[in-house]
């Protein structure tokens, strides 16, 4: 076998080692092409470029004699201008000839660079002979000296355990592998290895297509959008920002109907609870899910996010009379149980700080029972501080204001009630709510930036001042509607347009809009702007919509704009309430929303 290249018109020596029955042979060429072996073959094509340091299997068969094999192992990258290697693409174009040295090439060829990949020829020589080139990367460049001798084990063990005896031995002659290296502690070790690592390879093959299809899908929508539909997007308005189908994320985990959602005030959490007794904590910016807290025995009923400032905590609430804190700074642990309630505890809520009357109010929590008491706990000691009464039957929902004053709570009984925790238990019940005609499922205090537009719909002149914590008001029910009170206890609008139960109510942060969702699989934007006018249909799930919350605006300190100390940074506003005043705070909307659904599946929607 004869492999020549030429540096312009300049030949060059190249030592081939041949390797016959097992012994090396070497071999020089001469730069004239001439070699005293018979099997002297060249390959010419009008297609050969060059090749970089390829490193190369030659197979030669001559008949009538044995097989030789060599290996060419000092390739170096030059110009090709009479005799060639052979690059993949000469092959894949059906260019190559065969010829003898000194044949001469109609033009010089520019230097190419070609990838290493296996190449396969056969040729009658002048003489005869039949010569067979299979050029290809060898494997041993491809694998370490230990990834081979593992492979190699893992072939064995999977053949010695097929019950191929024979062929694992021929495989253990053929690699030289000892039977003092491989012995039945390395033969049970290497047992499966082989399929495991194949089956990964399955799963990495469908993740690969998943992408790729996800990317198809990617490219369609860029290439359908315009600069408008771009600018659109890129410069969308927090404050009028709503939710659109699809959701951005589709979060999968539960085994029973999701009950509740709630975000970090400050991280990329989300937590769940749902019906199978779990708590789930998911990144909803990468769409994976974090941890499985389990601790309640039965359904969990909501959960929410809160406590002392530069402490957050997540309450959550169960169908097992209990309340439980968990700790998100130490891997979420169950640091406290709190047992009072005599019947099913269907809403947990932190107060917010700066609560009058109320020092510690930084440290509340408020729960809700089937027991149509509402309870007000001490995070810190654990200790019950008051019970309120006046429901006269299971209280479903729970909604404090902003300064964390007032409580609004929702019952079975059909009203709302707004307690003061400013006042003394017997004093606390500020005003009744009767509008609904079934269960009062949810409801929500509306914030100070929507006094604008609800003012209007009172007929005010001049909207409250954004200080007032608790002017207006939204309930929604089981007769499909959604009621807007002022603290008045007067309705100011109903809204109708819902096919099914309110499950629940979120008060847009910029104050124009007021999402609902309902058991009628949707979630419905109302526009407060123009008087309560449905303005988006968001089909949220493929069954009924248990839960819905808005993403936590942060807040941030004047004081730490300007380089203060601050008290220890921004504050995150906890699920739609912000702590101390929002006028004194810079507020910074997330769009985010989240919803829970009886089809066991938690949606993120984001802009």
């Amino acid at each position: 076998m004869q492999v020549v290249w030429v540096d312009g018109s300049r030949s060059r020596a190249v030592q081939a080692a041949l390797v016959c029955g097992g012994r090396a042979v070497n071999k020089d060429v001469g730069s004239n092409g001439s070699s005293s072996s018979h099997i002297s073959h060249t390959f010419q094509s009008s297609h050969l470029p060059l090749t970089p340091h390829w490193p190369v299997t030659v197979n030669l068969r001559r008949r009538g004699s044995c097989a030789l094999a060599g290996r060419v192992s000092d390739c170096k990258y030059t110009a090709i201008r009479m005799c060639y290697t052979v690059p993949p693409t000469a092959i894949a174009a059906g260019g190559l000839q065969h010829g003898r040295t000194g044949d001469k090439h109609p033009s010089a060829i520019p230097p190419t660079l070609y990838p290493a990949e296996p190449l396969h020829l056969i040729n009658i020589g002048a003489d005869g002979e039949e010569a067979e080139a299979a050029l290809s990367p060898t494997m041993s460049n491809l694998l370490t000296s230990r990834q081979a001798e593992e492979l190699h084990k893992s072939l064995i063990a999977y053949l010695s355990a097929c019950g191929h005896s024979t062929a694992a031995q021929a495989v253990r002659d053929d690699v030289n592998l000892p039977e003092s290296s491989f012995d039945p502690a390395t033969t049970k070790k290497y047992e499966g290895l082989l399929e495991k690592k194949w089956t990964s390879v399955v799963r990495l093959q469908k993740k690969i297509m998943d992408l790729e299809s996800r990317t198809t899908q990617l490219q369609q929508e860029l290439d359908s959008a315009t600069p408008s539909s771009f600018a659109q997007r890129r410069n969308h308005d927090p404050k009028t920002w709503l939710p659109r189908a699809p959701a951005r994320h589709t979060l999968q985990s539960h085994r029973q109907p999701i009950t509740s959602v709630a975000f970090h005030p400050l991280f990329s959490s989300l937590a769940s609870g749902s019906e199978d007794c779990t708590i789930k904590i998911w990144d909803y910016e990468l769409g994976e899910l974090e941890r499985t807290l389990k601790s309640h025995t039965k359904a969990v009923l909501d959960v929410d996010f809160g406590g002392p400032r530069g402490n957050t905590l997540l309450a959550s609430c169960s169908s097992d009379l209990t309340v439980k804190l968990w700790d998100p700074a130490d891997e979420y642990k169950n640091i406290r149980t709190l047992p009072g309630h005599d019947h099913s505890v269907s809403s947990v809520r932190f107060i917010p700080s700066g609560a009058a009357g109320a020092p510690l109010s930084g440290n509340l929590l408020a729960s809700a029972s089937r027991d149509r008491t509402i309870r007000i706990w001490d995070v810190t000691t654990g200790y019950c501080l008051r019970t309120l009464r006046g429901h006269g039957d299971w209280v479903r929902s729970l909604s404090p204001s902003p300064d964390g004053r007032y409580l609004l709570s929702t019952s079975s009984d059909q009203t709302a009630r707004l307690w003061d925790l400013s006042l003394p238990d017997t004093n606390a019940l500020k005003q009744t709510f009767l509008a609904h005609h079934h269960v009062v499922e949810t409801c929500a205090l509306a914030p100070a930036s929507t006094y604008p537009y609800l003012s209007n719909l009172a007929g005010l002149k001049k909207p409250p001042p954004a200080t007032s914590p608790a002017e207006f008001l939204a309930t929604g029910g089981r007769d499909k509607l959604i009621k807007i009170f002022g603290t008045n206890g007067i309705c100011l609008k109903t809204l109708s347009g819902h096919d099914n139960w309110i499950r629940a109510l979120a008060f847009h942060p910029g104050g124009k809009y007021l999402l609902s969702a309902s058991d009628d699989k949707t979630i419905r934007c109302w526009d407060l702007a123009q008087e309560g006018k449905c303005v988006r249909v968001v089909e949220a799930a493929d069954h009924f919509v248990s839960s819905l919350r808005w993403g936590t605006s942060v807040f941030k300190d004047p004081a730490v704009a300007e380089g203060g100390d601050g008290g220890g940074g921004g504050v995150g506003q906890v699920n739609g309430n912000a702590g101390g005043s929002a006028a004194e705070k810079e507020e910074q909307i997330r769009c985010l929303v989240a919803c829970g659904s009886v089809d066991l599946n938690v949606r993120v929607f984001s802009a």
